[in-house]
């Protein structure tokens, strides 16, 4: 798709109700020779008093992205807008003005579907004028009919205003585990909107850009508990909850948008009372009659907020869209209103959540473990064949990967640089680093128990035939401190070599197979396993091997990484563990590393018969093999002893289990 200058305007959930409601409106007010929303009561005309975004879009065109959950209705919503705007006024009028309707599928109720919608966004458009977040929805499970009748005869307008007998359930959750109500109505949108902020501020060079938040009337805390239930599964009006929750977002994403002086504003708006389709399976044509027939006459009594129409209801948003100039700074909600006859008005009213200035901070807190991806390092080898399986699942959704493939160096590099968060890496030279002084990384669990077979790697044609034969030469390593060289060293301590070997760094594994080539370096260590294809094919020959005397891989996290989503990372890889071990039985596990890294197959078993993932919960780190590889690395001269051992120091506590 084409990067062009069209002005873009994202509106969620827009194939029905208020969303399609304000896809119309936008549409009339560009399309049109006469924009009505334009102006401090809705009802100005454009000729003497132009907004900055119909300026723009009429002189660029426009785009109107509708992000919905189901193609179909969007595919059909576009045609009824094609039809019934773009094509009406091409017919009618000499409007130019090129307009574009783009359909994007967007399920709020998923991160990964959310943060793939901003990914796609990112990658097609170059701005954003405004980010429309409208799409949500209600756990209803029904009619309450003894409350309504109640309330119907002792009040009736706010009966038809501000029901009290909709019944909710309670405990439906995501594919994430949250709240369902809770990532419908607020968490896909803030996903979505932080992710976005960059090309809304790309745009606002040109004119002043929009996050719209779709509120409503029955917006109310309703005991509303933050800390013992943030994301509403156990509320009993998660819908009124979630709106309250939508506007302490909108004006605290707005304080910080206006601290770090951005265009971009962050707005409340509400349609009012509007009759959709939201109840309809619970009252059936009649009572959905009747209840729009009751709209009408609260309407006829005097009520300013029933606009009953999505067209209507939608001009807050519309208004504040072509407005954005003369919106105040104080934290307040726009609501489309109307009169008696239906001619439609906009209204500012206080914000339900106005005395409640910490509750953005406070929630945002709280979702930081789920705002942005994790990003972890691995070394792309058939060991990390769980991860791989696990990173395929979840999409991008909470994490991405780095590769490494220089190894365990390379990692403490990126750990140290802040580069990632979570790696994989090798027990020996992680636990070195951090008593070398690399503090930047914390061990949080365990991933495989078993040794690792290093291999002694020489050129085919090398003289060298034996271990002994290479005392005192020069060993190519990845990285100062890394696995090749801790394990030259252990190796070295458990030969009882009197010469030590020296080291010249080649960086990556390709680099050390080509410098026993050349002769610039005697030998190398490297997983058997992952050097056997080059045995086979006579680049280089095995001379030896070494085991190493502790559990082979370890999971550091770095210590900026919150832990309850390093502890939601590993509990999910812990899961993808034990589904590869399973598929040992069924061949499986064989034919996934057989097709991601094209090994033979007959190699796979063998390298699967010696290897043991974790056998406990992955948060687990044992406080003995700590200390012994800490001993071990003293004896090989990798690091010096000091008095004594403060294993808990290298360890995280608040993710790992220390046994």
């Amino acid at each position: 798709m084409p990067k062009d200058s069209l002005v873009n305007v994202i509106v969620t959930g827009a194939n029905s109700g208020v969303g399609f409601g304000i896809s119309q409106r936008i549409l009339s007010q560009v399309s049109s020779q006469r924009a009505t929303d334009v102006g401090g009561d809705g009802n100005h005309t454009s000729d003497d008093s132009i907004s900055p975004f119909l300026h723009q879009a009429r002189r660029r065109g426009l785009r109107l992205i509708l992000a919905c959950r189901s193609q179909l209705r969007a595919e059909g919503a576009i045609k009824v807008l094609q039809r019934e705007y773009l094509d009406a006024h091409a017919r009618t009028e000499s409007s130019s003005t090129h307009i574009t309707l783009q359909y994007e599928h967007c399920d709020l109720s998923s991160v990964q579907s959310s943060r793939a919608f901003a990914e796609r966004i990112k990658s097609n458009y170059t701005s954003i004028a405004s980010l429309i977040c409208n799409a949500g929805g209600g756990t209803f499970s029904g009619i309450d009919w003894v409350g309504a009748t109640v309330q119907m005869l002792s009040h009736p307008l706010a009966a038809v205003t501000y029901p009290t007998y909709k019944l909710q359930s309670h405990g439906a959750t995501s594919s994430d585990n949250l709240g369902w109500v809770f990532q419908m109505n607020i968490f896909g949108h803030f996903i979505i909107a932080r992710e976005l902020t960059a090309l809304l501020e790309a745009e606002s060079r040109t004119q002043p850009t929009s996050i719209l938040w779709m509120s409503s009337l029955e917006a109310s805390k309703c005991a509303y508990d933050l800390e013992g239930d943030f994301d509403m599964q156990r509320h009993a009006y998660s819908y009124e909850a979630s709106k309250y929750l939508t506007e302490a977002l909108a004006i605290g994403l707005d304080e910080e948008l206006r601290a770090s002086h951005s265009s971009t504003r962050s707005v409340i708006v509400h349609p009012g009372v509007v009759w959709s389709s939201i109840f309809y399976e619970h009252l059936g044509v009649l009572l959905d009659l009747l209840m729009a027939l009751a709209f009408y006459m609260a309407r006829w009594c005097g009520s300013p907020h029933h606009c009953i129409s999505a067209f209507l209801g939608a001009l807050s948003t519309t208004h504040v869209l072509l407005n954005l100039d003369h919106i105040t700074a104080q934290p307040a909600r726009y609501a489309s209103c109307c009169d008696r006859w239906g001619h439609p008005y906009v209204v500012t009213q206080p914000s339900v959540v106005a005395q409640e200035g910490d509750l953005y901070e406070m929630v945002n807190l709280l979702l930081k473990p789920w705002l942005v991806a994790l990003r972890i390092g691995y070394v792309p080898e058939h060991f990390s064949s769980p991860l791989l399986q696990l990173a395929e699942r979840d999409g991008g959704a909470t994490f991405v990967l780095v590769e490494c493939p220089s190894g365990t160096g390379q990692i403490m590099s990126k750990l140290a640089a802040g580069e990632i968060d979570i790696s994989i890496a090798l027990t020996e030279s992680l636990l070195a680093g951090r008593v070398r002084g690399n503090t930047t990384f914390e061990l949080i669990g365990t991933y495989i128990e078993s040794p690792l077979n290093w291999a002694v790697i020489t050129a085919a044609d090398s003289p060298y035939s034996s271990l002994s034969q290479l005392q005192g030469t020069t060993f190519g390593i990845s990285r100062a401190g890394s696995g090749s060289q801790v394990m030259a060293n252990v190796m070295a301590l458990e030969k009882k070599w009197s010469e030590k070997p020296d080291f010249a760094i080649q960086g990556t594994f390709e680099a050390l197979r080509g410098s026993v080539n050349d002769g610039s370096t005697s030998a190398f260590m490297w997983e058997w396993f992952t050097t056997l294809p080059y045995v086979k094919s006579g680049e280089v020959k095995f001379v030896g091997n070494q085991l190493t005397p502790w559990p082979s891989w370890s999971i550091v996290a770095g210590v900026h990484v919150d832990h309850t989503q390093a502890t939601a990372f590993l509990d999910a890889l812990d899961d993808a563990v034990r589904l590869f071990d399973k598929g040992r039985s069924d061949g499986s596990a064989v034919q996934y590393v057989h097709d991601t890294f094209g090994y033979d197959k007959d190699d796979v078993h063998k390298w699967l018969d010696g290897v043991t993932y974790s056998q406990n919960h992955l948060r687990v780190v044992s406080k003995s093999v700590v200390e012994n590889t800490l001993n071990t690395l003293v004896d090989a001269n990798v690091i010096e002893k000091q008095a004594e051992w403060d294993i808990a120091s290298h360890v995280n506590t608040n993710v790992a289990k220390l046994e």
